[in-house]
């Protein structure tokens, strides 16, 4: 099959070495890609409408994903400006929604399960074990989600925006993007207003702190 190769503002890319592929979020066209690690198109996720559908890849509507976590068959992506969060299934070629109710949060958020929580423009995504840390941009938050319980929950951040840090449900944050983790489950993330690069440990010494950058913008 002959695909469209243009993209238009791809935001994250995500290699799979081991089956010669690359997921890539071609955000501008509401859609996800696959393709070899030299370019060549296997399969387009999604129908490049905007929209907020489930269903077959063919049917399945997103509006600008970006953040990408695979997890073997599965590839979980940050449907931003949906508020939610997509689960992929690239053995059936299938799309489901784990979490959000597709309107942006509002006041407090307690956390609960996942599909009667109200999201706010989750950006970004890793993997640590059996959860999935999102940085959820427009709490300037970092949250979790369980994919054994289907809970999910803020676990740094206060839900308005500020520069603190210290003990994850004290620290304040300025609108995280993208996030990452190493071996130790010690999350980094770009808390991107602050120009910033901050980390999390949240079974350790539990606390957050920012390990570049101070809030301060150099012209």
């Amino acid at each position: 099959m002959q695909y469209n190769q243009n993209l238009r503002f791809p935001t994250h890319v995500l290699t799979d070495f081991d089956n010669d592929r690359l997921f890539i979020s071609d955000t501008g066209h509401n859609r996800i890609i696959v393709a070899s690690l030299d370019g060549e198109i296997q399969t387009l996720i999604g129908n490049g409408i905007e929209g907020m559908s489930d269903g077959s890849f063919e049917a399945a509507q997103f509006s600008q994903p970006q953040g990408l976590v695979q997890l073997g068959e599965i590839l979980f992506a940050a449907d931003t400006t949906n508020h939610l969060i997509r689960m992929i299934d690239l053995e059936f070629s299938n799309v489901d929604t784990i979490a959000g109710t597709g309107f942006p949060a509002g006041g407090r958020v307690d956390g609960g399960p996942a599909l009667e929580i109200d999201l706010e423009s989750p950006w970004d995504m890793t993997l640590i074990g059996r959860d999935l840390y999102i940085s959820m941009n427009g709490r300037s938050q970092i949250w979790t989600y369980s994919l054994d319980s289907g809970v999910i929950q803020a676990v740094v951040g206060q839900g308005v925006q500020g520069f603190k840090d210290g003990a994850p449900e004290e620290a304040l944050l300025l609108d995280p993007s993208a996030i990452a983790s190493d071996e130790d489950g010690v999350i980094y993330f770009l808390d991107t207003v602050a120009s910033a690069v901050r980390c999390a440990d949240l079974t350790t010494s539990h606390a957050v702190w920012t390990i570049l950058g101070n809030a301060k913008f150099d012209s």
